[in-house]
């Protein structure tokens, strides 16, 4: 009886270890979008699904677009459950059309996305 019992009890505790270490992890809600934008910037907008951290009013996550960091990491609003942000970023020689390296920098861990630069719908 005690024998039928832990082989029970030991595959539910290592599923529960594990757990935890992939239940907190930010996740990005969808595929990001970069767009042109005004004065030759760019507009990157991606939804995770919980908000980031915000420390004196500034959101504290690193993002780079192509190597070189965004400006002005805002959060936008919601989309389902998802948190939904936006940044700016002075990126130059990007052309529509073509594919660049976004790297998220989450406090958890980094994400690695390939984004087409599409031209802006305003």
């Amino acid at each position: 009886m005690l024998r039928k019992s832990l082989s029970l009890v030991i595959p539910v505790l290592a599923s529960v270890a594990l757990v935890p270490s992939t239940a907190d992890a930010t996740t990005l809600g969808g595929a990001p979008t970069l767009r042109t934008a005004d004065g030759g910037r760019i507009q990157l907008k991606f939804a995770v699904d919980k908000k980031l951290p915000v420390k004196a009013g500034k959101v504290k996550t690193r993002i780079s677009v192509n190597g070189d960091p965004v400006a002005q990491l805002k959060r936008y609003g919601k989309h389902g459950r998802d948190q939904v942000y936006t940044a700016l970023a002075a990126v130059g020689g990007l052309q529509v059309g073509h594919k660049y390296t976004v790297r998220f920098h989450f406090a958890d861990g980094t994400v690695v996305r390939q984004v087409k630069l599409l031209k802006s719908s305003y």
